[in-house]
C-alpha cells in the first residue's frame, strides 16, 4: 500500500537503513537551509548538486568507518556516491543521472525540515544532521570538510537569517575547478 506514495522495503539491517537516511538528509537539509532552495533547486543545479554529492560521500565514508552496511542511498549505489565525491568522472555521471531521476518525481514545494526551520525563524537541527556526521567523522578519523563547512555556515548565520543561494558561496568555492 505504501508503494503508491513512496518506497517501502523490509530490512534486517535497521542501522544501515538509518544511516542511509542520515546520508540522504546530510546531502540536502543544510544546503536548503542556507540557500532557501527546494530539493529541485539543489539537485537541479550543478554547484549545489556537486556539494550535495561531496556531503553524501563524506557521510557514506563515516558510516562505513562506523561499520554500517549501506548498499545505496535513494537508488544510488554507495560505492558510486563515494567515488563521485572523490572526483571520479564516471561515477559522477552515474550519480547525477540518478539524481536527475529523483527530480522528475519532486515538486517545487518540497523543502527539507531544516529549511522550514529557517523560514519560520527557528533554530535548526543542523547539529543533529550534518553536525552528527562531523562528530562521528572525528570519532572514526574520517575527514568531513564539506559537512564541517555547511555546519559552520549555518551556525555563523545565526537564528532568523534570510536564506539566500549566495550563502553557499564559501562552500561552493571548495569544489575542485
Amino acid at each position: 500500500m505504501l508503494r503508491n506514495v513512496d518506497s517501502a522495503e523490509v530490512t534486517t539491517d535497521l542501522w544501515g537503513e538509518r544511516w542511509a537516511k542520515v546520508i540522504a538528509n546530510s546531502m540536502h537539509n543544510g544546503l536548503a537551509a542556507v540557500t532557501g532552495l527546494t530539493h529541485i533547486g539543489i539537485y537541479g543545479q550543478r554547484e549545489p548538486r556537486r556539494v550535495a554529492i561531496r556531503l553524501g560521500g563524506e557521510a557514506a565514508r563515516v558510516g562505513r568507518a562506523i561499520g554500517y552496511n549501506v548498499e545505496s542511498v535513494r537508488d544510488i549505489p554507495l560505492t558510486a556516491l563515494e567515488s563521485a565525491s572523490r572526483g571520479d568522472d564516471a561515477a559522477l555521471a552515474t550519480v547525477e543521472e540518478r539524481m536527475e531521476g529523483w527530480t522528475k518525481r519532486m515538486t517545487d514545494e518540497g523543502r527539507p525540515s531544516t529549511a522550514q526551520d529557517v523560514l519560520k525563524g527557528r533554530r535548526t537541527e543542523i547539529d543533529y544532521l550534518n553536525g552528527y556526521v562531523c562528530d562521528q567523522g572525528k570519532k572514526t578519523g574520517v575527514k568531513t570538510p564539506y559537512n564541517d563547512a555547511v555546519v559552520a555556515r549555518v551556525r555563523s548565520l545565526g537564528v532568523g537569517f534570510k536564506p539566500d543561494p549566495k550563502n553557499l558561496d564559501p562552500v561552493i568555492a571548495m569544489l575542485p575547478k
